[in-house]
């Protein structure tokens, strides 16, 4: 929340509007650009450069850091993440039986008819993907 009422709060939307416009002219085509180009400072557009800039590079360094101090608590936990869990146990093992199913479906339409064997393995791979 944004209190419009002082001074800061009227400068920052007033940066805000400013920026959104540099965006505007970044996203244009031609013809937009020639038909709404003189709503855009040419003066401003430096300092929105300039200013974004900052912006990026300063969320850049705060996620760093931000992440080296994850990796800290974690005193290195997080790249020891296991290989097979269950979920992914469960994930492959269906994916195995709708496999095995699957190169067996010529019997499996005999007994049961075209259409159950294939919606099983639908659901199989389904169940498996998620």
């Amino acid at each position: 929340m944004v209190d419009t009422k002082s001074q800061a709060g009227r400068d920052f939307v007033l940066f805000k509007r400013q920026l959104y416009k540099l965006y505007e002219v970044q996203s244009r085509s031609v013809w937009e650009h020639e038909e709404f180009s003189f709503k855009v400072e040419r003066r401003n557009l430096r300092w929105l450069f300039d200013a974004s800039q900052d912006y990026t590079q300063e969320m850049d360094r705060i996620n760093y850091l931000e992440n080296m101090a994850d990796h800290g608590s974690l005193k290195g936990k997080v790249f020891k993440m296991k290989l097979m869990t269950p979920a992914r146990l469960k994930g492959l093992t269906a994916f195995g039986a709708t496999a095995y199913a699957y190169s067996n479906l010529t019997a499996l339409a005999m007994m049961l008819g075209p259409i159950i064997p294939m919606v099983g393995l639908t659901a199989g791979t389904v169940y498996g993907m998620l």
